[in-house]
């Protein structure tokens, strides 16, 4: 029998937030097939979200969220439901984007820590 893997359910990033009306707000998925738990950047020229791109300077590079639920926007924009402030999260839990380095992890973590997100290592 083929082995099952289950994906990723919405929030199983969360350990704690304050409240889903302070914590959450709808967003802008510009592009990418993502998943719950995904850290993101924001596009500074039309405050879009996208997978967090330590490399960019676009607005991309510094962690601006976190992805609540799976969001397919690989063939257009769609409406996101992001954690942006007083939040606790799991690492274990969050996506990085492919190769991101320790330093740029950690620099996305206190960038995470300054919206008032914590990264539970």
């Amino acid at each position: 029998m083929p082995e099952l893997i289950e994906g990723k359910h919405p929030g199983e990033h969360i350990v704690h937030e304050e409240s889903k009306d302070l914590c959450r707000i709808k967003g802008t998925l510009a592009a990418g097939n993502l998943v719950a738990g995904a850290v993101l950047g924001q596009k500074s020229a039309d405050d879009e979200f996208v997978e967090l791109a330590p490399a960019a300077a676009d607005g991309s590079e510094v962690a601006a969220g976190i992805l609540w639920a799976n969001t397919d926007a690989s063939t257009a924009a769609q409406l996101a439901i992001v954690h942006t402030r007083l939040t606790k999260v799991r690492d274990e839990n969050l996506t990085w984007p492919v190769g991101i380095t320790g330093p740029q992890k950690t620099a996305a973590i206190a960038q995470l820590a300054a919206l008032n997100i914590i990264v539970q290592l």
